[in-house]
């Protein structure tokens, strides 16, 4: 039973260390949110600018310019998403705070797993534009 417990004490742990790493992560970029967003906007500009010029819709500069804006969106989407994340449960609260708790844990969870998806997506999304 002992090393049960363990065991899930010990995953439960590593999940916190997930959301942990996370947060570390947007601290460390929450300097270039600012500059994300306003990159994301020239890319933006750049897109509008390119499909308006020219006649080629299969342009390197088109391609560039949208996986351009899709990474600085990527970026200030997950600064702001992870730069505050709930503290764990304790067990002094009472049973529906630790519900209540939980639940904000497992919404964070799920957020980072679609951030990771999102992630790899994109970098394969811009492996296949840059390549073709």
């Amino acid at each position: 039973m002992l090393a049960k417990g363990a065991t899930a004490r010990g995953n439960r742990y590593n999940r916190l260390m997930l959301l942990y790493r996370l947060h570390k992560i947007a601290l460390a970029l929450l300097p270039l949110t600012t500059a994300s967003l306003l990159l994301t906007a020239l890319g933006s500009t750049m897109v509008v600018l390119t499909l308006m010029t020219e006649s080629d819709a299969q342009s390197p500069l088109l391609r560039v310019a949208i996986l351009f804006t899709l990474w600085n969106l990527m970026v200030f989407a997950f600064v702001r998403l992870f730069q505050a994340i709930p503290p764990p449960v304790l067990p002094q609260l009472g049973w529906l705070e630790k519900c209540w708790m939980r639940c904000k844990l497992g919404f964070y969870y799920l957020l980072a797993l679609a951030v990771i998806v999102t992630g790899l997506g994109l970098i394969s999304l811009s492996l296949k534009l840059l390549l073709l």
